[in-house]
């Protein structure tokens, strides 16, 4: 229960901290009748006050008693946190291109991304280079993509040589500049000039790991980057349709990660499609899965700082069929003092200038999520 080491361990050690506080344990061999056998709880909270006075905001702190289930639950969830916190300090996000028209509010604040989320910066790529490194792609590369099984059993390929390009070019674009994610103006030029939509490409990277963020959305990248950085899975971004009080219809074009579809031949599963809107390849349509827990997250600037809705929900199966990826999720609201998700939504957009895109991963994230946006002061709403 020494303190004097919380201020060396402050000075010395520039990565996450976890204090994991064992529980008392009276019945241990040599421990005096009316003794305390560790006092390891005193000593944590000894360490972990001074450690947040001397100015870190990236501690753990995990104590669950004698539940050592629990215990091995928080204890996994912290270290986490506290790897994603390393991580998300490096981080490098690439913005291709720049937002897709009129879509403002979506655009980037390099300079609070840096200094909210302790060091990640933005990388800017030409949109005429992506398509110029596509087309400079060796024909071998190309025939060897097109012979590869894409994931998720795909049916009804209506792509061509184009869309191995630019998931060649993207690629290779994120291993030669160190990206951790992506950001990508994928409409109009793409489909307009270059005759293919980027969400094939879109969706296999997804599926091998890769955050990318659709329509130059660089905060929606930090989203999935920071949902894959706490080990949240795959992260898939899309637009908020409609919705009643409690459930909202999710929708994208098409490059939601397979992980998160409806198994191949049952109606919902993935097909490589034209675009339902001007009929160019390659979209990749699908239903998102009922039946899973998934969490709701964003995070976002307005007004000069930071904010974040984060939710736990529920999927359910899709209200009807569309075109592109579509899913109905039904939104956790207990804790919102009675308000339904009319009044809530109303909140998120009206008040705090909440985007339009939301990210959807699987499982229920939520307090790892609001604390790791509370350690950087990001307000959650």
């Amino acid at each position: 229960s020494d303190g004097r080491l919380a201020a060396v361990l402050a000075q010395a050690c520039a990565v996450p901290v976890v204090l994991w506080a064992t529980p008392e344990n009276p019945d241990v061999r040599g421990s005096p009748v009316g003794g305390v056998s560790s006092n390891s709880l005193v000593g944590t909270h000894l360490f972990a006050a001074t450690l947040r006075q001397l100015g870190r905001r990236d501690v753990e702190l995990v104590y669950q008693d004698q539940d050592w289930t629990a215990a091995a639950s928080q204890l996994s969830r912290a270290i986490a946190r506290a790897a994603g916190t390393a991580r998300i300090k490096t981080a490098k996000i690439g913005l291709i291109g720049h937002q897709a028209p009129g879509f403002v509010d979506l655009h980037p604040d390099p300079f609070a991304l840096h200094k909210t989320f302790q060091g990640c910066v933005l990388e800017h790529v030409g949109l005429a280079d992506l398509v110029q490194a596509a087309d400079g792609i060796d024909q071998a590369s190309v025939d060897a993509d097109r012979k590869v099984n894409v994931p998720g059993a795909f049916a009804d390929r209506v792509d061509d040589e184009r869309s191995s390009r630019l998931y060649i070019a993207l690629k290779r674009l994120v291993e030669a500049e160190n990206l951790d994610a992506i950001a990508i103006r994928c409409w109009p030029e793409l489909p307009r000039d270059y005759g293919q939509w980027p969400y094939l490409a879109v969706t296999r990277l997804a599926d091998e790991g890769l955050p990318v963020a659709c329509e130059g959305d660089v905060d929606g990248a930090l989203t999935m980057l920071c949902c894959k950085f706490l080990g949240c899975g795959a992260p898939y971004i899309s637009d908020w349709l409609e919705h009643d009080q409690t459930s909202f219809v999710c929708w994208h074009g098409g490059m939601c990660p397979t992980c998160l579809t409806s198994d191949p031949g049952d109606g919902g599963g993935p097909r490589i499609r034209p675009h339902f809107n001007n009929k160019k390849p390659a979209v990749v349509d699908a239903t998102l899965k009922p039946g899973m827990d998934v969490t709701v997250c964003r995070f976002w600037v307005c007004d000069g700082a930071y904010h974040a809705m984060i939710c736990n929900g529920r999927s359910k199966p899709a209200k009807r069929p569309l075109s592109g990826n579509n899913g109905l999720v039904q939104l956790d609201l207990s804790d919102r003092g009675g308000r339904d998700l009319f009044a809530c939504f109303e909140d998120w957009v009206i008040q705090y200038g909440m985007p339009h895109h939301v990210i959807i991963c699987q499982g229920h994230h939520k307090a790892s999520l609001v604390k790791f946006a509370a350690a950087r002061g990001v307000k959650v709403v």
